[in-house]
Parts: structure tokens; sequence; C-alpha cells
């Protein structure tokens, strides 16, 4: 298949990373590309084959389906349509590719081989940052589940920060090992008779010392910046302590901008923020933010894009209607960047959570509102005293009757028992029913936050969904975290909403983001009726002028 080269040239400035380069580089990277037509089924590279001889391809035409085997298992990884770029791992050395790929319609890719890069990377050096940043987030990709992401969400971009602030947090744990040894080699010389002692306090030392250090990794490794074709997105873990995640749509995205320091300038790091109708959603000390920031606003354009282009067609077929060229209904708007809530499978663990989560109606979803309620620990606490009072005293009775040491007569205990069963069962229900009237709502346009006490005041916040600035939950404790409840936070204006204590905050959070988006959606898409509608009736009125004018004049009219 020729390809004009005009196309090509438009083509690659629509893609990443050819995104900011000039025509005279563009014109470059057009002269090493080779052009490679596959027929549907065909397999382009094997998983655990050399990579180093095959190629970075971008997919021109036809989809392609990366998938790999993981023991008797395949594993699917994504489908690739036009406009995507894979194969990095040719760009690394001795690196076997990770995944299979295989041609699911017939294909044409466009191919750069790897004498051809390090051509192009000697003609235009700052496509090795970025082939470098692409390469790295590829494999991260490969290794990191992000159970959020629905099956149809692609993952474009995934990092995590900059490793300058690793080896910060390194520093420490090493430097106090090495300051350690000379104390302890002074000790190990010049004592012989402790030498056993000397060398435990070394053991203890570098097994706690490491320790620290795999804590720290593991720490920074557990923070994520995402990009998908849906959303941009920050996971932040603190390994049995916190989880929190910040998200918002790319077609909320009002504007993006980096923020570096002049270390951040000489080490090439920066926070990239992103600012939007919900707020802001901030991706901290990133590598090459300058880069990372192009990145996402070439998935923003492409996600405005893809919305006209929708809008356009659905113009067109208004006309078409109001003119009489096809029939009403025949073709239905639809919105590629409508949300759709993730698919995500428990397991058995969550399953079980889920099933005590439905015992005490922790979400209850009727007629369209959703209303939450504090985890069952929360329950759990509060009548753990009285339940443990009401328990010690049944039980200091009946050991003092049935071991005849009472003193008291029986009619006494039984009334001592029936006020103390009482006193204590009202505390029980007090403290039942204040559990049960701490509640939280999400209806069509409001969020409703409810405190209510039992023979007491009632606090209730409320706020319009539209209002909302900012969403974001957080999971505090070992507790937290294995039993799936949290905060969420929800900024509205200068007021803060939260909806304590709740079970999986990470889908509260989904559903407050999805509702927005719903709304935002259903808001677009009533003016965009609205437009199509004028539009329509303005020229189905000048049709029928002109055709009132054609038979009056005794022409003929179409």
């Amino acid at each position: 298949m020729n390809i004009e080269r005009s196309r090509l040239l438009g083509f690659l400035r629509s893609l990443y990373p050819f995104y900011k380069l000039n025509d005279a580089m563009l014109e470059a990277v057009v002269e090493k590309l080779e052009t490679v037509e596959i027929s549907a089924g065909t397999r382009l590279f094997a998983q655990g084959a050399p990579a180093e001889n095959d190629a970075l391809y971008i997919v021109y035409d036809g989809k392609v389906r990366l998938y790999r085997r993981r023991g008797n298992a395949e594993e699917e990884v994504s489908v690739l349509e036009r406009g995507e770029i894979f194969g990095y791992e040719m760009l690394g050395t001795n690196i076997p590719h990770p995944v299979n790929a295989s041609a699911l319609t017939p294909l044409t890719l466009l191919a750069l081989r790897r004498s051809q890069i390090r051509m192009l990377l000697t003609q235009i050096p700052q496509l090795l940052a970025v082939l470098r940043m692409l390469l790295n987030s590829y494999f991260l990709r490969l290794k990191v589940r992000l159970p959020w992401c629905d099956s149809q969400e692609i993952v474009h971009y995934i990092a995590n920060k900059h490793p300058l602030f690793l080896w910060i947090r390194l520093a420490l744990p090493i430097a106090l090992a090495l300051v350690s040894l000379p104390f302890l080699y002074s000790w190990y010389h010049y004592i012989p008779q402790a030498r056993g002692g000397a060398l435990f306090v070394l053991f203890v030392i570098l097994l706690v010392m490491a320790g620290w250090a795999l804590w720290n990794y593991v720490d920074w490794s557990n923070d994520y910046a995402v990009i998908t074709n849906r959303r941009v997105a920050y996971q932040q873990k603190v390994l049995l302590l916190y989880e929190s995640r910040q998200e918002a749509p790319l077609e909320a995205i009002l504007s993006i901008a980096v923020k570096t320091s002049y270390w951040g300038r000489v080490f090439y790091y920066g926070d990239v923020i992103v600012r939007t109708y919900a707020g802001a959603v901030t991706l901290p000390h990133q590598q090459f933010p300058q880069l990372v920031a192009n990145f996402l606003d070439l998935q923003w354009k492409r996600a405005s894009d893809v919305r006209k282009d929708t809008e356009k067609s659905a113009l067109e077929e208004t006309i078409r209607q109001r003119l009489g060229f096809s029939k009403a209904g025949s073709q239905p708007m639809q919105s590629p960047n409508k949300p759709v809530p993730a698919s995500i499978q428990p397991g058995s663990v969550q399953k079980l959570f889920k099933l005590v989560a439905d015992m005490f109606h922790l979400r209850v979803e009727k007629a369209g509102e959703i209303t939450y309620r504090m985890h069952w620990i929360i329950l759990l606490r509060q009548i753990a005293l009285p339940t443990v009072l009401l328990l010690g005293l049944w039980v200091l009775i009946l050991v003092s009757l049935f071991s005849g040491l009472s003193v008291l007569p029986l009619g006494v205990i039984l009334g001592i028992l029936l006020l103390a069963t009482l006193g204590i069962g009202f505390w029980w229900v007090y403290e039942f029913i204040d559990w049960r009237d701490d509640y939280y709502v999400i209806a069509q346009d409001q969020i409703h936050d409810v405190y209510r006490k039992p023979f007491g005041k009632e606090d209730r916040r409320s706020a319009p969904l539209k209002n909302i600035q900012s969403v974001q939950f957080e999971r505090l404790g070992l507790i937290g975290l294995l039993l799936n409840y949290g905060t969420v936070t929800i900024l509205v204006g200068d007021a803060k909403l939260t909806f304590d204590h709740v079970y999986n905050p990470s889908d509260v959070q989904r559903e407050l983001f999805k509702r927005l988006a719903e709304r935002e959606y259903a808001e677009k898409r009533a003016k965009q009726e609205a437009e199509q509608k004028w539009v329509g009736d303005w020229l189905a009125a000048y049709h029928r002028v002109v055709q009132e004018e054609t038979r009056g004049s005794g022409g003929v009219s179409r």
C-alpha cells in the first residue's frame, strides 16, 4: 500500500512521540518509515523471542492484539487500533518480547527498524528522552495491575515518581548502616571477648536497615501517575497504612501546566498540574514533566476530536432526517466518552466483605439515589463496650447464683439484673441508632451529608453535583486497608463534605465522578440537540422556501 507523503506527515503529527516535531524533523522520520502489509491472523512476534532485530510498529490501519501467557493461562493485554504504537522493547538491549502480537484484521503498519531509529536519534536527539519515557511506561504497564480500569480502557502512560526521590529515601538507612560500621569494627577489633556480640549487632543493624530500605522502595513503587484513553489519575499508597487516588476524565480537562524548581530543572523532574471542572489533579515529581504534559495534551485533544467528530456526525444525521433523506431515529447519537462503569471481578475475600456489607445495608440504591452508611466495624466499635458490660453482668450473676456464694435474695438479684439489662440495653440501642442515622446520599443532582444524634440535633449538609470541585478518597491504617473502608472528601467551594468510614471508598469516588461525567454529558447532549434542532429547522425552512420559489417560477424541484 502506497501512502501519500502528505497523509503520512499529517498522521505522524497526531502521534506521540512525533507530536511536537517540526516539518523538517517529520520529513526525516517519513524517510525512514517502512510500510508493512500483514494479513489477518498473522503473528507479528512471539513472547520470549529476541526483540532487538524487530521494529517499532505504528498501526496505520487495522487492529493488533497483544496478549501473553502466564503459566497455562492466556491473558489479554490490549487491542490496538489506528495511531497506537507497540514493540517498544526493541529499544532496549537483550530484551525479549514480553507479549505476543497478532493481527486481528488485515493490517497496514509503519515500521521503524533499530538502525533507522539510531540514525533518527543523531538527527533528532530530543527523541531519546521521549522513547525512554515510553519504554519505561510500557514495561511498568505490563507489570502493574490497575483493577479500577475497565476492560475497554487502554493505559497509555504509567510512571512512578522520579528515581531521585527513591534514592533520597534510601539515603538515610544506607548512611546509618555505613556510619555504624566503624564503631562495630572497633568493637570487634579491640574487644576480642565481645566479638560475638559485635557480629550479632551488625547482623541486626543490617537486617533493620535492609527492611527499612525495602519498605521505602515498595512505598515509592506503589505511587503511580496514569493516563488512559478516558482519564488522568494519580494513585498513592503507603504500605499497610494509607491509600488514595485522584482522577479526572479527559473531557473535563481545562488546562495543563508544569511546575518545576531549580533542582527540578537540573535533574529533570517536576509536577504536572491538570486543572478540570472538578478541581485539580497533580502528578507529582514526574521525570521529564514537559514530555508528560505534552503526552497528556495530545490525549486530551484526541478525546476532544472524537467528541467533535461524533457531534458532526449527529448534526449531519439530523439534517438528513429534517430534509427527508433518512428515517428519524435510524442512527441515534452515541458518545464514545459517555461514562462506562468499571468492570472489576472481585476475589473471594472481596465477595465475603461485600456480602457482609450488604447485610448491614452499607450501600443501598433506590430510585436513582445511593445511600451509604459507615462501615460495620464502626458499629462494632460503638457497641463493643455495652455488649461486653452486658455479657459480663450476666456471667457475674449466673456465677453467683450457681456457685451458692450469693448473699442477696433471688428477687433482689433478678431486680438488679433487669434494671442493669434495661440500662445497658438502652445504651446499646442508642449506639446502634447513632450509627444508623449517620448516612450519605448521592442523588441525581445533589449530594447530602447527614449526621443525626438520637433525641438530639441533626446536621445536614447538601451541595449540587455541578458545584463539586474535587473528590478524593483515602484509606488509613492496616484495618482500613484490610476491611476496605475509608473517607471520601468532597470539596465544594470553600466548604468540605466528608463521607466518613464508608465501605469501598474508591467505589464511592468512582460513583461521584460517574455522576459528574453523566451530568456533563447530559448537559452537552441537551445543548447539542438544541443546536441541531435549530440548524435542522433553519435548513428545513430554507429547503421549503427554495421548493416553493422553484415551483412558483415554473422550474422543476428536486
